[in-house]
């Protein structure tokens, strides 16, 4: 994964890279959250610890070819919310789900351009 490039992300303001492992991105509603890379299995799998002002937990992205131009993409996080007030405030302002279906039609569109369709 390209952690430098990021421009496609239209839901980023900036990625900080602070080490090879470690990196942080600013949202463009100007949350921050930390990312610390702990395996890295080129275009298969990537699994980070993340932290924010909201929560910390773990991320697995797995990536398997299905066919020429067809990719399954699983993602897992497990995270703990710091308090129960912010756990019912996730609910409108930290929609994760939400988060993941603008990186994958982000990412969709890229590729995309990069192919020239």
């Amino acid at each position: 994964m390209n952690n430098r490039e990021t421009a496609w992300r239209s839901d980023l303001e900036k990625t900080e890279i602070i080490s090879e492992k470690k990196f942080r991105e600013v949202f463009k509603n100007g949350n921050v959250t930390e990312f610390y890379m702990t395996k890295l299995e080129p275009n298969t799998f990537y699994q980070f610890e993340m932290k924010n002002k909201f929560f910390e937990g773990t991320w697995e992205g797995c990536f398997k070819k299905i066919a020429e131009e067809e990719t399954e993409i699983i993602f897992s996080e497990q995270i703990e919310i710091f308090n129960f007030g912010i756990y019912l405030l996730s609910f409108f302002v930290l929609n994760l789900k939400k988060i993941q279906k603008t990186y994958v039609s982000d990412l969709v569109s890229y590729l995309g351009k990069i192919k020239g369709d």
